[in-house]
């Protein structure tokens, strides 16, 4: 069964909910968090705030990041300082502020505001736009911080929301983060953890291939082993074997989020007749064929 792929989550986007008449301009007397607003008191709570409306959507909640909490300051601090609500102030970009806290990011969107001057006031505004409302209780990402900076301008409060999901470094990382997300859906209908089994990688990294290699996007493509044939000339002796398949989701949370939209998916991620797991992608950089998706993803289940 075919996944419909959903938002490119690569491009970092800005969501304004307040537009000023320019952006730049000369410094100010700014006033972040870390002097005399006390601690890391408000954005510790904004990212409280956000998670509780994770709670109350059933999803797992964000997780903090030292990196991706520099970035977020360092941008807030930069709008306050140049009376700017931007993705772009002070002259560098929210991703040139990931690059230069050491964040590497798979996915990334920043959420930046002006004028609201408590975290309450904060969810409020973004659980009250459907973008806003998309980037909170977003699939895609890992990781979630709060920047603060305040001035004595007209607006005086600035807001830096970052969230991101970390790069993936190679294969088993990737698969193991597939894994991971999928054994959280399992633990929330009481089904047993999945075990990555070297086998089923083997088989499912072998579909994978052939679909990008073959111009095909299907369970069986011309000329290929059926799932139950590939399952055992890779080594796995099973005596229950399902396969799920997706194309053109650009990381594991967006891969994973689909399949769990489609009964059928769902329902083989979600079987505790199933054991163990295997995990298959391809990137194809230039798809060039008459299926071009780019990402291949496969999934095989098992138990012996």
């Amino acid at each position: 069964m075919s996944v419909k792929p959903i938002a490119n989550p690569l491009v970092v986007l800005a969501a304004l909910s307040l537009l000023l008449a320019a952006c730049g301009g000369g410094p100010k007397v700014v006033i972040s968090d870390e002097g005399k607003v006390p601690g890391a008191g408000p954005r510790a709570e904004m990212v409280r705030l956000i998670n509780l409306q994770r709670s109350k959507a059933g999803l797992v909640p964000f997780e903090a990041d030292g990196k991706l909490s520099k970035a977020a300051n360092a941008h807030a601090v930069a709008m306050a300082a140049n009376t700017c609500v931007d993705f772009d102030c002070g002259g560098v970009k929210t991703e040139a502020r990931l690059s230069s806290a050491g964040y590497r990011a798979q996915a990334s969107r920043f959420y930046v505001s002006a004028g609201k001057p408590a975290p309450a006031d904060m969810i409020r505004e973004m659980m009250s736009a459907d973008w806003g409302r998309d980037i909170v209780l977003s699939p895609t990402f890992r990781h979630v911080a709060a920047g603060y900076g305040e001035s004595d301008t007209l607006y005086r409060h600035y807001w830096a929301i970052g969230f991101a999901a970390p790069a993936i470094e190679n294969m088993d990382a990737l698969a193991d983060e597939v894994v991971r997300l999928v054994n959280i859906e399992r633990q929330k209908e009481g089904a047993a953890p999945l075990s990555i089994n070297k086998e089923l990688n083997k088989s499912a990294r072998f579909h994978a291939n052939f679909m990008a290699e073959h111009d095909c996007f299907d369970h069986l493509c011309p000329n290929e082993p059926n799932l139950g044939k590939r399952a055992r000339d890779a080594g796995y002796d099973w005596r229950a074997v399902a396969e799920n398949i997706a194309a053109g989701q650009e990381d594991a949370a967006e891969v994973v989020a689909s399949w769990m939209t489609s009964p059928g998916h769902r329902a083989n991620i979600l079987n505790p007749a199933y054991k163990h797991i295997g995990i298959g992608y391809v990137l194809v950089d230039q798809d060039g064929g008459k299926v071009i998706m780019r990402h291949y993803w496969v999934q095989n289940f098992g138990a012996h």
